[in-house]
């Protein structure tokens, strides 16, 4: 009987020890993204100032922390269009797709950073291929129809 209680109490610790241990794991994982939260805060409050030039400092600091993180990437973007740095999108849109190639998104994308540099036949030549990269995808026709709309081609919108 001492041998079954003795068992039950050892089955009952390891227990409570791995469930310890992973929730210590789930709240490590917390303050880190918290952390990443609060710095996007920071960079996100300089875009909306207008200081450019430190937002993308701040960006290649948390880049350097954080590692490529996608929220990371978005807020440059940003910060390109913003700041009519259209190449450096380029180049930023360019990395994307290189290690996601085909991805119909960032080729829609690349055509609107096209298309603000003035290259009209590459920016169609790249919507047109991110509608044949995305198949079905009703998304990629959004897209490329949404930025024709914004650049007012009302007609090539109601094509897409």
């Amino acid at each position: 009987m001492n041998s079954n209680r003795v068992a039950a109490c050892f089955v009952i610790l390891f227990v409570c020890c791995f469930y310890s241990l992973s929730a210590f794991g789930q709240f490590a994982k917390q303050p880190l993204q918290q952390q990443l939260d609060n710095d996007l805060s920071i960079a996100y409050n300089l875009i909306r100032m207008g200081d450019f030039n430190r937002a993308i400092e701040f960006l290649d600091h948390l880049k350097n922390r954080y590692g490529e993180n996608q929220q990371i990437l978005s807020l440059y973007k940003n910060i390109y269009m913003d700041a009519k740095m259209y190449s450096k999108l380029e180049q930023t849109l360019l990395r994307q797709i290189s290690q996601t190639p085909g991805n119909p998104l960032l080729l829609a994308e690349l055509g609107n950073a096209r298309f603000l540099q003035e290259d009209i036949s590459g920016a169609d030549s790249l919507w047109k291929l991110a509608l044949e990269k995305g198949g079905q995808n009703q998304a990629v026709y959004m897209y490329v129809a949404g930025y024709k709309l914004r650049f007012g081609n009302y007609n090539g919108a109601a094509d897409t």
